[in-house]
């Protein structure tokens, strides 16, 4: 009876959440008349630009490719309100959907002509950034909004940093590791002042940031599963596959076994029972929310979403092909391997000794969980072990979408990045 009472809580926060995202994407719809005049404004002073990608570029982020694509959903009108929200229309000029800034200013022009163009539904996501561009549209230019984007993830990290800093030893130990990492090798400043970067980033690191200032909340499973689906939740609503769910997802693990590790001699639950439930309650709240939109965007704006969905989704699923003597299975990781430079500021030899690193922090933390082996507190090592192979798990699951987007898929690492060193230094205290 005590599990149904919080499965039940949990369905109910992400139900509330859901009608909440809704709500919020029809209320920032408008006929697009000033997201047209700030994307005129924009390419006449050069904050937007035609190539669809800028390697390095921290004034207008490396994809603007992704920005141009939510500009235009944000500037093409639709009679429906509803529509445009779950369903919104974009145009593209080829079936590869390249070029996509050039076509975002053919049809922002004063006098917009889109034929040849080809009119699409895009409706695979929720695409929350829409609804926070647009409303920030309304009183401010694309530059700064972006600047806004930037500062709210590093004062999310801050906020993170702080709140992890003023409490018990595992958690302070989470909070350097994950700030250090996200500070230094999330390549913050060429990805978040994009807008399907800038907004994720910032749910991922407040989300972790609340639960450390109320541990209490990671302590049973009654209070810990709806939290745990929320947050799910949050961060569907604001992803684009760019990574943030496998990122999310192992740190809040890790998380949780360090809190639970601070507050040992408070009753609740086994960190063990209290990780898995959190890692399930997440996923099980990201996947709601996903079907959730699909059902509402095949319902009421698209018949053909969930056929595109599902056709998207097995190709992103499908196991590539091998080359030569690579099994197919390798490509995706060696597709990172060649795209680590992302996070070290375009160095490729300090981007793959990162990798490296990654491979030997694991080793080393099974050696030490071998050599502490009968030490209290060592089984929540191996649980943060496990947490930082969970973006390696991702790139199981998706692996041609990794081929397809390793030049931002790569910042999945950090997950890794983070969480392998801290099992090595996990806090052991006192035999068994």
């Amino acid at each position: 009876m005590a599990t149904l009472r919080v499965i039940s809580r949990a369905t109910l926060v992400v139900l509330i959440l859901n009608g909440l995202f809704l709500l919020l994407l029809v209320a920032a719809q408008d006929d697009g008349t000033t997201a047209r005049h700030r994307v005129r404004a924009a390419f006449a002073s050069g904050d937007l630009g035609f190539n669809d990608y800028l390697l390095f570029d921290s004034r207008r982020g490396f994809f603007q490719y992704n920005d141009c694509n939510v500009l235009q959903m944000i500037a093409n009108s639709n009679p429906s309100r509803m529509a445009q929200a779950i369903s919104p229309l974009v145009y593209a000029a080829n079936d590869d959907w390249t070029d996509q800034c050039a076509v975002l200013h053919r049809v922002t022009a004063e006098a917009p002509d889109v034929s040849g163009l080809i009119e699409r539904h895009y409706s695979r996501y929720w695409h929350g950034y829409n609804a926070g561009v647009a409303l920030a549209l309304r009183i401010a230019d694309i530059r700064t909004v972006r600047r806004s984007l930037v500062i709210a993830v590093w004062l999310s990290l801050l906020t993170l940093a702080v709140l992890t800093l003023r409490s018990g030893p595992a958690t302070r130990r989470f909070g350097v590791a994950v700030s250090l990492t996200a500070a230094l090798l999330w390549a913050v400043p060429y990805f978040d002042p994009g807008f399907t970067f800038g907004f994720g980033d910032t749910v991922v690191l407040l989300g972790l940031a609340i639960l450390a200032a109320r541990p209490q909340r990671a302590l049973q499973a009654g209070t810990l599963v709806p939290y745990a689906a929320g947050f799910g939740a949050l961060v569907v609503f604001f992803e684009m596959l760019t990574g943030q769910l496998p990122v999310a997802a192992a740190w809040l693990v890790a998380l949780v076994v360090a809190v639970r590790r601070d507050h040992a001699l408070v009753p609740g639950g086994d960190a063990r029972a209290l990780a898995l439930v959190a890692l399930a309650a997440f996923g099980m709240g990201g996947l709601a929310t996903v079907a959730i939109k699909q059902v509402l965007a095949q319902t009421l704006a698209d018949p053909g979403a969930g056929r595109a969905f599902l056709s998207h989704l097995v190709l992103y699923a499908d196991m590539p092909e091998g080359i030569g003597r690579r099994p197919g299975v390798l490509l995706p990781f060696l597709r990172l391997w060649d795209a680590s430079s992302v996070l070290t500021y375009g160095s490729t030899r300090a981007g793959r000794a990162l990798v490296l690193s990654i491979a030997l922090a694991c080793l080393l933390a099974v050696a030490v969980a071998w050599r502490d082996r009968r030490l209290e507190g060592n089984i929540d090592r191996l649980i943060v072990l496990a947490a930082s192979l969970i973006p390696v798990a991702w790139v199981l699951v998706l692996p041609q979408h990794t081929v397809i987007h390793a030049t931002f898929m790569v910042r999945i690492l950090v997950g890794s990045i983070a969480m392998a060193p801290l099992a090595v230094f996990w806090p052991v205290a006192g035999r068994r």
